[in-house]
């Protein structure tokens, strides 16, 4: 069952990347033909010194990479890491993965580092990058997307909810509505750092065919 959520998890990885990827790139076609600069949302970092925007980026890259390194260290030995379960569509796949913990609270203990340090810092750190360079090409599409992370990281907690319900044994029922928070916050992830480095580059571009 462990190699079959590695294989399914790799799948998973590999075609959202796929979308994600497609998304971004028909994003920016649509953005450079456009051409539109209109403020259609507040970027928050509109007014903010460039030292201020370029230490939230780094502070928030730092805060992302310690915390995905806190739960690495405490996932070895577990067996596989201790978000494992996003990966079970059906409650039974949850059941096949969860027998192959070798230490269910130290599974808890990596969602909880998850939920506390993870989730906060790439939110951070995905959203700043994107309202950055919204900031400095001018493109309002950018700060929608960067918008957008909140939703990522309000999806990636109704994930982990689903995975304390499995890994407490109170219900392994809400497998379904786990996986789909999963692969839809996967998507964004991919999707808006994507979009703002390929909407960043095809900025000059724009500005050139819109003169």
């Amino acid at each position: 069952s462990g190699g079959r959520i590695a294989i399914h998890m790799y799948n998973d990885m590999r075609l959202l990347g796929g979308i994600a990827a497609a998304i971004a790139v028909a994003l920016t076609i649509a953005l450079i033909a456009r051409g539109e600069r209109l403020e259609v949302v507040r970027n928050p970092l509109a007014s903010w010194h460039w030292i201020a925007v370029t230490a939230l980026v780094v502070v928030s890259a730092i805060a992302t990479r310690a915390s995905w390194d806190a739960i690495k260290k405490n996932d070895v030995g577990l067996g596989q890491t201790s978000g494992a379960v996003q990966w079970a569509y059906t409650s039974k796949g949850v059941a096949e993965t969860m027998a192959r913990y070798t230490d269910r609270a130290q599974a808890i203990r990596g969602v909880m580092i998850d939920s506390i340090a993870f989730i906060p810092s790439y939110v951070l750190l995905l959203a700043s990058f994107a309202f950055a360079v919204a900031k400095y090409t001018g493109q309002p599409w950018l700060v929608i997307a960067g918008w957008l992370v909140p939703l990522a990281g309000a999806l990636d907690y109704l994930e982990n909810a689903g995975i304390y319900l499995a890994l407490g044994n109170v219900t392994t029922a809400v497998a379904p509505l786990t996986y789909a928070a999963s692969q839809l916050k996967w998507l964004i992830v991919f999707t808006v750092p994507l979009f703002t480095l390929f909407a960043g580059l095809a900025a000059p571009l724009a500005r050139l065919l819109h003169r």
